[in-house]
């Protein structure tokens, strides 16, 4: 069970059927030992339960390989504040523009480049940005697990090798670059997307 707890900003900018598709995602890949029921809870209750489940299914090296990759664009999602899950569907991406137009837009983290982005890292706020300044310095993904660990003892998203790359992918659709080198990974800058 996971110990960090999702804040109430996080949990807001969870788009409620957005979460249920990745739960239903999650549910038909047959990688969790029990399904996630969605009836009666809640989107707090049903976000812990989804980014517990992601968790408790990255530790475990040969389910995290069939964990569905929208489920971890998803989860990474969640845990960068919401920004990035948005929707894939244009109906609910739309549903989503119009609700963002009405609230107040907070600061987004928007980087033009690499030196931006590390300085950005110099304090990160979650585990997955701290895992990002560790992949600065490069290392083998075993290292790099192994002093994620050290700092974040509780967060198991990013503790087996399959989950590293899955984060990497996704960072990489995001404008990051990294070296990837059989089992060594390092972060050596950034194209912003358009």
């Amino acid at each position: 069970m996971s110990k960090q707890k999702l804040t109430d900003a996080m949990v807001e900018a969870i788009n409620m059927g957005v979460l249920r598709k990745a739960v239903k995602a999650l549910n038909d890949a047959k990688v969790l030992d029990e399904k996630l029921k969605v009836a009666g809870l809640d989107k707090q209750a049903l976000a812990m339960a989804f980014t517990e489940a992601i968790e408790a299914t990255a530790s475990d090296a040969e389910k995290a390989e069939n964990i569905p990759a929208d489920c971890v664009e998803f989860y990474n999602g969640i845990w960068e504040g919401g920004a990035d899950a948005a929707p894939t569907d244009k109906k609910a991406a739309k549903k989503d523009a119009k609700k963002t137009d009405k609230k107040a837009a907070g600061p987004k983290r928007t980087f033009s480049n690499f030196d931006e982005l590390k300085e950005h890292l110099k304090t990160p706020p979650n585990p997955t940005q701290v895992f990002d300044k560790l992949c600065i310095k490069g290392a083998k993904i075993e290292t790099l697990i192994a002093q994620l660990a050290k700092e974040h003892p509780d967060y198991k998203s990013l503790s087996t090798k399959s989950a590293v790359m899955a984060h990497v992918k996704y960072r990489q659709n995001r404008g990051y670059v990294y070296e990837v080198d059989e089992d060594k990974v390092k972060l050596v800058g950034f194209t912003p997307k358009s």
